[in-house]
């Protein structure tokens, strides 16, 4: 943990949450950086005494950055920062709520449902027999996907019941792991490839990286299968307040 403190006399104390990777707090530290009026700690929620650093400091505004490559790491950052929202009862932003269904297909599609907000028919089955009887009677294709991944890692197009029936098989018992080779479904392919050849330390450094995080941890004991949608490509929308931006 480390602070950055400032001469005001007044000071806002933020609290910044790592997760368990090396970088991926930077963007909050360069984006507060200039900030006047504050003092910032760091705070890693994926080592031991997380909650003894939290309560050790007097904490304004907490600023989240949710885990999102690794199964395991998720539900730990979600659990650990429900208990400094819910019973610490310090602020967090993003929302809990908005944390919660950051990189998980699960949460993000019982929302949707609870919500009736329209999206592809998603269903979730954490019983073997359950989902046997769902491909007998679905119609393909349809899409399985993993929880976490993206890019569309952990996405596979089922197109019969038999190779629906082997995934289900594999998902109860070894588990589904995550694609981590090139994604060839991916634009500007040939431009990628130039820059991934242009460095090749770097390349196997980050193709090692994306392996282990892909099959670290199979996603075991449920399947999750959601309803085809033939398309070209996918517009991301985004609204802030009345200001809004898709790609």
């Amino acid at each position: 943990m480390y602070f950055m403190s400032t001469v005001n006399s007044e000071i806002l104390k933020i609290a910044i949450l790592k997760n368990e990777t090396n970088d991926e707090h930077y963007s909050w530290l360069h984006a507060l950086n200039k900030v006047d009026g504050i003092e910032i700690c760091v705070i890693d929620l994926s080592l031991a005494g997380w909650i003894e650093s939290t309560l050790s400091n007097y904490i304004d505004l907490c600023l989240a950055r949710p885990s999102g490559a690794v199964g395991y790491y998720k539900e730990m950052y979600d659990e650990r920062l429900h208990t400094i929202n819910r019973e610490l009862k310090l602020p967090v932003y993003p929302t809990l709520e908005e944390c919660r269904i950051y990189e998980n297909k699960r949460s993000l599609a019982y929302m949707l449902q609870a919500l009736v907000i329209k999206h592809p028919v998603t269903q979730i089955f954490y019983n073997f027999e359950e989902a046997l009887l769902f491909i007998e009677s679905t119609t393909y294709p349809f899409v399985a996907k993993t929880a976490i991944g993206a890019g569309g890692s952990g996405v596979k197009i089922i197109r019969s019941a038999n190779e629906a029936r082997s995934y289900i098989k594999q998902a109860f018992t070894t588990g589904i792991t995550r694609s981590w080779g090139p994604n060839l479904r991916k634009g500007h392919f040939k431009e990628r490839l130039i820059n991934r050849i242009s460095n090749i330390p770097e390349t196997i450094r980050w193709f090692k990286k994306k392996k282990e995080r892909a099959t670290i941890d199979p996603q075991k004991g449920y399947v999750l299968f959601q309803q085809y949608i033939p398309c070209d490509h996918e517009w991301r929308c985004v609204v802030v307040g009345d200001s809004y931006f898709g790609h």
